[in-house]
Parts: structure tokens; C-alpha cells; sequence
């Protein structure tokens, strides 16, 4: 049966058809509840009981998963008798090659991000090819089609091996299936690693691996021919581990795979020319001059040296951001040479107006130099003068007018001279590190500035905006790193802590990160919010992939702060409480103001059982920063201390003012109330908390939901609610095991199974995260 255009399917309207095929229809239609765009997918009219299974279980697994290289489930109905999946709509094409390899390698490492989401699930996808990879018209890539998608604990539908995809099929096309499918072997999630291997190989080639001119000749080559190798070496290599016939040969996860992938896209080393005998003998003499001359200079030299150095916010009159803006570039550029220590711009925005005597501020700042100046912009384009302070006097002056539209290069010069004129050794690759500085639109530029500034105020108005000006800024200039990886942030922050129900902000913010990473490989900025993506409920908090995000933002960038916070997190989080404090103090000493991290030495000295110095740490920070947070935690100290009557009046005060994204003030005041024997309030108190769900960090909430119910010896409430906050971001053995709050169910023989999981689980994590 097919339906025309304007035909109501429940609250969706019929737009057009957009295809069909053996197993069905799927239309275009619009959601007239919310206004979007969505694809109707109709399972054929004559279906049997296979193809109706295989199509509730394209539902059910699909709907499991949330991920931006995903085509994403919305809903699911019948009508008229046939069932329907309601679907993103995609505009785009199908997967088809050849490609070459730095774009292959870019849609392969998005479709392996969409795999390792799935395996990370129990999820093995048994059907990856091209047909099932749809690329939107921006570059996008979707993993489609979970129909016989098998669940870990599932018993597989079927083990037939089919060269077809009729109604009822249980297995898609031979030629991308691994030997241990062909052969009807239980598989696992490296089966769908050699189904990609072999996708990789046809968009590289134009052609498959294994061929055949019947289904007998292409089972064989499966299982016992190689194919040709690939003109690309390093591809090849790559290719050829995804398809090794024994799969403990192949690549043991896709985040393995997706690491050597990401390597393939890292540009290749400039080979050298060799030197004659002549020009190398030459050399040598000229290497012994220049010895002798290097020695004699570094005498004078040694002496001027600056080790240490603060960029002081550039007076400008009349300039709102640009002024900043530089002085933050400047110093990110300077922190990227190891040799040198550079005060962070946050700890030095404090001098920003201030009038101080430059030696003052050198003693308050430990530094044997201060870099000051002044900016103006006349028309489009920037003046900038600066002076080199050091023991008294000025030691260098430097003047630089450039056109807006060479921005990028102007901070590029100035970082170069400064690094010069203090004596700082730069390494071939520091001096690479240096950002792209290619023209910018001077209107994009501006735009750009006022979306920065807004992004970093982390209130929901602010980011709106910031979003607004951002969009626009690489509307007008495609080509900005910068404003793609800001953006990039502000999406991440919108989708975290104001509207975690909106699904399309995490594709966004991929698709943003991976155009800044595409135009600088070396954005700190860009891999940073690449681990702030990866970090997050959807994922399921996978700590050890976005631990090397931070630090190779922290590599680029030793003074991004956020990113030494985030390193802190996650090891707190963990259960490496030692290492978490350690990376938050260095984060004060990149920052000594930065409030968060005061806030959260405090909450690692209460996951310690430091109580007196966590409530210490808590009243050090001001409460208006993040009224929620700080209840929340001040209170459970309150509550450890035995100070309840505190704690009451403390977690009253923060309900009236409903100021509680997390849910996690009413998880404490519940805890507060079972401690207290009133177990109906307590259980009030745990329904409202519970419906925060979806809050980004509510793994600390479903904690002290535990322990509510543990403290009311409920064990199977608690242990319910304890493994969800392990599951989803805060496996804390320690907390695990010495809480007393949890001391009520510590006898119960799942407690314990869960506990030494737990255990286990932490003693890998000591071992592997802190060597990253």
C-alpha cells in the first residue's frame, strides 16, 4: 500500500516518498506536534513473522543508542495495520567510493565512533557495508540499519548465510561478512571490525577484497584468500589487521582501530635531502664556527634570560574584546614552549585597569618578566605596541600594524619575537605548533569575539547567544578554526546543562570539532571539547578515550586550565582521589582564583572521609557560583559530621529557592530524612530526584539515592541505584567501600559481588589511566 502526499499517520503528515525496497517504505513527513522533519519507515505490506522480528528488533536496538554517527529512532507505531519506525530525516547519499584516503579516513573514524557506541552497549551491528553507511550532504556519517543487530545475552536470530536481503533474511550480504560469520560461529564485536575492514577496502579500491562469481568462490575467499594490497602502505596496514581471518589478529576494540585511523589523517614528516660528501664536509666546518660563536654569545645571553613570564591585559581605549582576545593568544602561543613558564591569562586578567608598580606585580606573580602594552584599531586595522619589563627597565619594545584580516599572523609575530627576546629555546615542532594564519573576514573576527566572550559565561541566555554570534561567525568565514571550536563548546555546554533532551546539539558539536581539528590540527581548544563530547551520560562516560583528549590539549595548550580540571574529574570520579586532587591543585597554580576547583578539592576531600576539611574547602568558596552543587555537597558533609539540624536548615533553604538542575539536593535531603527514621518523606524526596535524570551529572545523585535506601536497608533499591551511578560515570570504589552511609547492606552477598567488581575494575584503572 502506498500513502500520497498529505496522508496523516497520527500526528505525522505524509511530505514524499523517499525509496523502497524489499523490506518496506520509507517516507518524508512532518511532525506536526513539533514541526520537524522526519522519515517514515513502513515495514512491507506483506511481512512475515521474520521480518516483523527483524523489524522490532531495528527498533529496539536503535532506540538504545545515542550517538551523532547514528541515525536516531524518534518513535514507533502502527498504522493500518503495518508497523513504522519514525526516524531522522537524512539528506544525503549512501556510502560510495573510491574515496581518497585523508576523506576515507575521516568518515572511517566517524563510523568507528558510531561502532565502539554500539560494542560498548553489548550491541554487534552483523551487517556493516556501505548500503547501511548514509553520508548527509555536510559530510556526516550514519551508521543505519540495526535490524539484525545482536544484543549481548540475546540469542542470535539465526546463523544462515545469505547472499540476499529478502524479507526474512537473517543475514545481509556475504562479501562483508567475517569468516566467523560465514561459518556460523557465535560472533562478537571484532566480527563487525572485518566487516568495516572490508568497507575500508572498497572505498579505498573501488572494489571488494574477496569476489567471487557464485557464493561458493566468494565464502572461499573469506576464508582463505588475501586480497591485493592497497597503494597506500599505511591504509594497507590498517586494512589488513581489520581483516585477519583469526579475530584475536585484529584490532581488539574500534577505539584501537579509530586511534590508528586518527594517525592516517596526522600529516606525514618532511623527508629531508641528503647532503654530498662535499656540502657535509663543508657543514662540519661551518658547525664548528658556529659552536665557537653559539659559546661565546651564550655568555651574554645566560645573563638576560627570562624563565619565566605574565602578558598583562593590552590597554586599549574604546575596545571591548579585542584587547583580550590577543592578550589570551599571545599567551597560549608563549605556553606552547616548553622552556618557558607563562602565567595563565586567567591569572592575570586581575591587573586588567589596574594601575601597579610592573615590579610589584612580578613578585606577586613569580616571574622574572612582564610583557605590557597597548592596542588600537583604526578602520580595519590593529596597531599593537608592546614592552619587555625585567629588574627595573625595559629590555625590548616592539611596534606591529596589520590589516584585521591578518589577525591570526600578527599573534603568531609577536609570540615569535617575544620568544626570541627572552631567550626562550623553541623546538622544530613548538614552532609548528603555532596555529594556522590564514586570513580572516574582519566582520567574522568581531562577530567571533562577542560569541567568545559569551561562551565562557556559562549561563543559559549567555550561551544562547554565544551560539547565535558563533553560527554566524563561520557563516561569514568558514574557514576559522577558532569559531568553529568555540562553537563547537557551546553546543556541548547547551546539550549538557540546559537541554539535554535535545539530541541534534551533540551532532552539532561533532561536526563543529572535527571541521576545527580539519583547518588546525593543532587547536587545544577543539580536542578539548573533543573530550568534553566523549565525556558525557550518552557515551557513558568512556574515561580512558577522553583522557587522552585533555592531554593532548594540555600539550598543546600547559595552561588550559578547563582541561586540567577535566583531567582532575575524571580521576576523582574514577576513584584515583590522590591523583584527582593533584591535577586540581596544579590547576590553581595555572589559576589561583579558579573558584570550581577550589570547589572540587573540596568535594575529593569528602570522597576521602576528610569531613572537617571538605566543609573547610566548601565555606572557602563562595555559594553563588553554583547554589546546587554546593548544597548538595555541603550538606552530605553536614550530614557525615552529624550536624543534621546544619544540614536541615541548609537543604530547606536551597528547595525553596529551587535551584536544583541534578536533583541531587533533594537526594540529600531524602538521605537526611532516613537517617532521620522518616522513610515516607525520604521516599517523596527519591521519586522527585529521580525524575532529573537526563542532568549530565546526575551519577552523584543516583549516590546518594543509594545510600537513602541503604540507610533505610532497602539492599536492592541501593544496589539498583549503585550500579547505575558506576554505569554512568562515577565507579568511586573507595567511596564504594568505606562510606559508612552504606554500612547497612555491606552483609549482603550482591553488595559484595558488586563491591569486588568494583575493586577489580579500579586496580585496571590505577594501572592504565595514571600512565596515559
Amino acid at each position: 500500500m502506498h500513502f500520497n502526499a498529505g496522508t496523516r499517520v497520527g500526528p505525522y503528515e505524509i511530505v514524499a516518498s523517499l525509496g523502497a525496497g524489499g523490506m518496506g517504505e520509507v517516507y518524508s513527513a512532518r511532525d506536526t506536534r513539533l514541526g520537524r522533519t522526519v522519515a517514515l519507515k513502513f515495514l512491507a505490506g506483506e511481512f512475515d513473522a521474520g521480518a516483523l522480528a527483524r523489524f522490532e528488533r531495528e527498533a529496539r536496538t536503535a532506540s538504545s543508542l545515542n550517538h551523532p554517527n547514528i541515525c536516531t529512532i524518534h518513535d514507533v507505531g502502527e498504522f493500518e495495520g503495518r508497523p513504522f519506525l519514525v526516524m531522522e530525516c537524512l539528506q544525503g547519499q549512501t556510502l560510495a567510493g573510491p574515496l581518497p584516503a585523508g576523506q576515507l579516513a575521516a568518515i572511517a573514524i566517524q563510523i568507528c565512533g558510531a561502532l565502539e557506541h554500539a560494542h560498548q552497549r553489548g550491541i554487534v551491528h552483523r551487517d556493516v557495508k556501505p548500503s547501511n553507511i548514509f553520508i548527509t550532504s555536510n559530510g556526516h556519517a550514519k551508521v543505519l540499519d540495526f535490524g539484525i543487530a545482536k544484543v549481548a545475552g540475546e540469542a542470535a536470530a539465526d546463523k544462515t548465510v545469505t547472499m540476499m536481503t529478502n524479507p526474512g533474511a537473517a543475514v545481509g550480504t556475504l562479501p562483508y561478512m567475517s569468516p566467523e560469520q560465514a561459518l556460523g560461529q557465535e560472533l562478537d564485536t571484532r566480527s563487525d571490525l572485518f566487516s568495516f575492514g572490508v568497507v575500508l577496502y572498497e572505498m579505498a579500491a573501488g572494489q571488494l577484497p574477496f569476489t567471487g562469481a557464485t557464493p561458493a568462490a566468494v565464502y572461499d575467499a573469506i576464508l582463505n584468500r588475501e586480497p591485493a594490497p592497497l597503494p597506500n602502505a599505511a591504509l594497507d596496514a590498517v586494512v589488513r589487521k581489520c581483516l585477519a581471518k583469526d579475530r584475536a589478529r585484529r584490532y581488539a576494540s574500534a577505539a584501537e582501530l579509530r586511534a590508528d585511523l586518527e594517525r592516517l589523517r596526522e600529516p606525514e614528516p618532511r623527508v629531508r635531502a641528503r647532503l654530498s660528501r662535499r656540502w657535509a664536509a663543508v657543514a662540519a666546518l661551518l658547525v664548528l664556527i658556529c659552536a665557537a660563536l653559539w659559546y661565546l654569545a651564550r655568555q651574554r645571553w645566560a645573563a638576560g634570560r627570562i624563565e619565566s613570564i605574565a602578558v598583562l591585559p593590552l590597554e586599549s581605549a574604546g575596545q571591548e574584546y579585542l584587547p583580550d582576545a590577543i592578550t589570551e593568544a599571545v599567551i597560549t602561543r608563549l605556553a606552547r614552549i616548553g622552556s618557558v613558564r607563562v602565567v595563565s591569562w586567567a591569572a592575570v586578567k586581575q591587573y586588567k585597569g589596574v594601575e601597579r608598580p610592573l615590579d610589584a606585580i612580578m613578585r606577586e606573580l613569580n616571574v622574572d618578566g612582564v610583557l605590557h602594552g597597548s592596542i588600537a584599531r583604526p578602520a580595519d586595522r590593529v596597531r599593537v605596541a608592546l614592552q619587555l619589563h625585567k629588574a627595573g627597565k625595559t629590555v625590548w619594545s616592539g611596534a606591529y600594524e596589520r590589516e584585521i584580516k591578518d589577525i591570526l599572523a600578527l599573534q603568531n609575530d609577536i609570540a615569535r619575537d617575544v620568544a626570541r627576546e627572552i631567550g626562550a629555546h623553541t623546538t622544530a615542532g613548538e614552532q609548528q605548533q603555532l596555529p594556522a594564519a590564514h586570513p580572516v573576514s574582519p566582520e567574522a573576527y568581531d562577530v567571533y569575539l562577542r560569541g567568545r566572550y559569551r561562551v565562557y559565561r556559562e549561563n543559559k541566555d549567555d550561551n544562547l547567544q554565544a551560539i547565535q554570534l558563533l553560527e554566524r561567525a563561520v557563516a561569514l568565514d568558514p574557514n576559522f578554526a577558532p569559531a568553529h571550536a568555540d562553537l563547537a563548546r557551546a553546543y556541548c555546554m547547551r546539550s549538557f546543562y540546559f537541554d539535554p533532551n535535545d539530541k541534534s546539539l551533540d551532532e552539532k558539536a561533532f561536526i563543529e570539532v572535527e571541521k576545527a581539528l580539519s583547518l588546525d590540527r593543532q587547536s587545544a581548544e577543539a580536542h578539548y571539547v573533543r573530550g568534553l563530547m566523549l565525556w558525557r551520560p550518552s557515551n557513558r562516560f568512556p574515561h580512558e578515550a577522553a583522557l587522552r583528549e585533555y592531554r593532548l590539549a594540555l600539550s598543546l595548550n600547559p595552561n588550559l586550565e578547563d582541561a586540567h580540571h577535566q583531567v582532575g574529574q575524571i580521576f576523582f570520579h574514577t576513584g584515583l582521589l590522590d591523583s584527582g586532587l593533584l591535577e586540581l591543585r596544579r590547576e590553581l597554580e595555572v589559576n589561583p582564583g579558579n573558584t570550581m576547583a577550589r570547589f572540587r578539592i573540596g568535594v575529593v576531600l569528602l570522597y576521602q572521609g576528610k569531613y572537617a576539611d571538605a566543609l573547610d574547602a566548601f565555606r572557602g568558596v563562595a555559594r553563588e557560583f553554583s547554589p546546587a552543587r554546593w548544597d548538595a555537597e555541603t550538606a552530605a558533609t553536614l550530614l557525615h559530621l552529624g550536624r543534621r539540624e546544619e544540614a536541615a536548615a541548609l537543604l530547606e533553604t536551597s528547595m525553596r529557592e529551587r535551584v536544583d538542575p541534578a536533583g541531587a539536593v533533594d537526594a540529600v535531603a531524602a538521605l537526611r530524612h532516613a537517617m532521620e527514621g522518616r522513610p515516607a518523606e525520604a521516599e517523596r524526596l527519591l521519586a522527585r530526584a529521580e525524575d532529573h535524570r537526563a542532568y549530565g551529572h546526575f551519577h552523584h545523585t543516583a549516590y546518594y539515592m543509594a545510600a537513602a535506601y541503604a540507610v533505610m536497608k532497602r539492599p536492592n533499591e541501593a544496589l539498583r541505584w549503585l550500579q547505575s551511578a558506576a554505569d554512568e560515570g562515577y565507579p568511586c570504589y573507595p567511596v564504594f567501600q568505606n562510606d559508612e552511609l552504606l554500612n547497612p547492606i555491606r552483609g549482603n552477598p550482591e553488595f559484595v559481588a558488586f563491591l569486588e567488581k568494583q575493586r577489580t575494575d579500579w586496580e585496571r584503572r590505577k594501572a592504565t589511566l595514571t600512565l596515559q
